[in-house]
């Protein structure tokens, strides 16, 4: 892949968790926020369940560490994450799609660190309104 998925010992100033990297959306939002940090000054983890192929982590800036926890069940990636969190203690972790929200959360109070999560959940309104997804219709109402 051309990145190293090593851990080094400085402090990151960012840690950004997502299960994988493919060619989508929320990557692309997650690509531009990488490079946004990286321009303010910021060190920056990319930190995935599961590296993969992704031809988006091949434009991400030189500067991003990739952390690739090579893990495919809960039970593997866990530990593997609150073993990144006290090790590296990123001042922010912040996740990005579906569930992994949840698994930072309880990484960071197993671990016992100080970092602070931040979430961000993406979905796709228009979809879920067209095929009646309750809280897509009870957002619909509220526009």
């Amino acid at each position: 892949m051309g990145k190293k998925m090593v851990m080094n010992d400085t402090r990151t100033d960012l840690g950004i968790y997502m299960p994988v990297f493919i060619n989508g959306g929320v990557e692309r939002v997650i690509s531009n926020l990488i490079s946004a940090f990286i321009a303010q000054g910021m060190k920056v983890d990319l930190v995935l369940n599961q590296g993969g192929q992704s031809s988006m982590l091949k434009r991400l800036p030189p500067e991003v560490e990739i952390i690739d926890l090579k893990a495919n069940q809960f039970f593997k990636y866990l530990p593997k994450l609150i073993s990144y969190l006290r090790e590296k203690r990123p001042k922010t972790l912040l996740a990005a799609v579906h569930k992994a929200p949840e698994i930072a959360i309880i990484a960071k109070y197993l671990a016992m660190v100080s970092t602070r999560v931040v979430i961000s959940e993406q979905t796709n309104l228009s979809l879920d309104i067209k095929i009646g997804n309750p809280l897509g219709n009870q957002m619909k109402s509220n526009l």
